[in-house]
């Protein structure tokens, strides 16, 4: 029996036999500062398809999960909130950034002794606390997991897929991060700008200054409220 076990296995692999399989991931991840009690909205769409035979261990369901629970421990302080894929085609949430994921594939191919893991997502940054700013880029990770012998267990490609999902999602976050730091740096320059202006200018000129501020993105709705009636209660 071992012998044609063998004997299989060498046919299939040399026959250019192929297998697509989906495993969870299970990834880690490093918290991040940024997005600071910024309400983040996440929306998922599953676009893969699949040119070789498929046997899936994982629905996209638990994919999402995972991506969001890694997203939620990375940036710990953000306000999350998870969409349904029917939103996925709609507008931006007003006051808040939202954050569109197209998964494309995810998937480990078995061929000719060894799996090949990929991992591909678009994923798309909109801004909406004000001007709107959109970012938009593809994160792909790849991975090669190896039987050993003539071993036709799984345990290789669950570690590629891993690696593979793991790689892109560290570019994605890596790309959040820098949005979330370049953000909040604009805005604190503009709060000292705005705490020096207070000194030199009138009411007026002050709350003209602010809608601008308010107008260029840089300040959200309710940031915006509040220095408006900082300077509605001052005396001068």
């Amino acid at each position: 029996m071992k012998k044609l076990l063998t004997v299989l296995f060498i046919t299939f692999s040399l026959s250019g036999f192929s297998q697509s399989y989906v495993f969870c991931p299970e990834i880690t991840t490093r918290v991040k500062q940024g997005l600071n009690d910024v309400d983040v909205s996440i929306v998922f769409r599953d676009s893969r398809v699949y040119e070789a035979k498929l046997k899936e261990n994982c629905t996209k369901s638990s994919i999402f999960s995972e991506f969001v629970s890694c997203f939620n421990r990375t940036f710990q302080n953000a306000k999350l909130n998870i969409l349904d894929e029917s939103k996925f085609d709609e507008n931006p949430i007003k006051g808040s950034i939202t954050i569109y994921i197209d998964l494309k594939q995810y998937e480990a191919i078995f061929s000719r002794t060894q799996y090949v893991a990929k991992t591909k997502f678009e994923a798309r940054l909109v801004d909406n606390r004000g001007r709107d700013s959109t970012t938009k880029e593809i994160f792909t990770g790849e991975a090669i997991g190896k039987n050993k012998g003539f071993s036709v267990g799984f345990k290789s490609a669950v570690v590629a897929s891993n690696m593979s999902f793991q790689e892109a999602f560290d570019k994605f976050v890596l790309l959040v991060d820098k949005y979330a730091r370049s953000t909040n740096g604009q805005k604190s320059e503009k709060q000292a700008q705005i705490q020096q202006n207070n000194n030199t200018q009138s009411k007026a000129d002050r709350l003209r200054e602010l809608k601008k501020l308010l107008d260029e993105g840089i300040l959200t709705q309710d940031e915006y409220e509040k220095e408006k009636k900082k300077i509605l209660d001052d005396d001068k």
